[in-house]
């Protein structure tokens, strides 16, 4: 049910119960990530997220919106949440590397257990963690695609040190 057809960016897998990148961390921005596909425009994804401690780099888990691909394209939004708590919604136009950021703020830290939830309705694209809004923006660009998961690091850690316990997607 999950696929990835663009062939700049990683792959997603499953380990023990847990999804996570791909990355070594040399890539740039070719962030690892799977979407499903049948979903409204309108549409809620939500994940249970697994923090290892001692992080030192960027670690990151994304949750897709609308998102679309083929080989050399890869477009949606992208709600991601920093091992930290930075949150912020991007637009990603396509190409790799080609993004924009559409806003951002930051959450009180993050923990093994808590809830990362991203909406688009309309125009509007929300995050949340556990419930409490971090972000809210406004943008037209993309009105249908699908949800799914995404992950992005540098060099230090592991894949297995930031990612989804558990992923959930509705429309709405």
């Amino acid at each position: 049910m999950w696929s990835n057809a663009g062939v700049d960016w990683a792959n997603v897998q499953k380990l023990n119960g847990l999804a996570m990148g791909t990355l070594d961390g040399l890539g740039g921005y070719n962030d690892s990530y799977a979407h499903l596909s049948g979903f409204s425009s309108n549409q809620t994804a939500s994940g249970v997220v697994k923090v290892a401690g001692g992080l030192t780099d960027t670690h990151e888990v994304e949750l897709l919106l609308r998102w679309a691909d083929t080989a050399h394209i890869a477009q949606g939004y992208a709600c991601k949440l920093g091992y930290q708590g930075a949150c912020q919604i991007m637009r990603w136009n396509g190409p790799l590397g080609d993004f924009t950021v559409l806003g951002g703020a930051n959450a009180t830290g993050v923990s093994t257990g808590d809830v990362l939830k991203a909406t688009a309705i309309g125009n509007v694209i929300s995050e949340y963690l556990n419930d409490a809004l971090i972000v809210r923006v406004t943008d037209s660009t993309f009105a249908t695609g699908d949800p799914g998961i995404g992950f992005f690091r540098r060099t230090a850690g592991a894949n297995s040190d930031f990612g989804f316990t558990s992923f959930m997607a509705t429309s709405q």
